[in-house]
């Protein structure tokens, strides 16, 4: 029941991050996801630079800080989900899972 849940919860976190990121991707040409409503604002975003570095801007920062989010997320819910799917399709797996390597208060007395 548990493998189930967090497959579900993996799966749906993939396909946000997956989301996320090809707005964002699409928002490089034709900005409509993440811009603001106001169009002066993103102007204003767009003219502005960030101390970091003089030929960034905010609004080239703000996508790219929307892109990395998006794209730190997908490999680790794939990682989660292959990790799942190896639980249940290997049994060499399925043994060292399962096996405990920690020995009880019982055997230890």
């Amino acid at each position: 029941m548990a493998q189930l849940l967090i497959s579900i919860a993996a799966s749906i976190f993939l396909l946000m991050g997956a989301g996320h990121g090809a707005l964002t991707l699409r928002d490089l040409k034709h900005p409509r996801a993440f811009t603001p409503q106001d169009p002066a604002l993103r102007q204003a975003m767009q003219q502005s630079s960030i101390a970091f570095h003089p030929t960034i801007n905010l609004w080239k920062a703000w996508l790219g800080f929307n892109l990395t989010h998006s794209l730190g997320l997908v490999p680790c819910q794939v990682r989660h989900l292959i990790n799942i799917l190896a639980c249940r399709t290997l049994p060499v797996w399925q043994e060292q899972h399962n096996s405990s390597n920690y020995q009880t208060t019982n055997e230890v007395l």
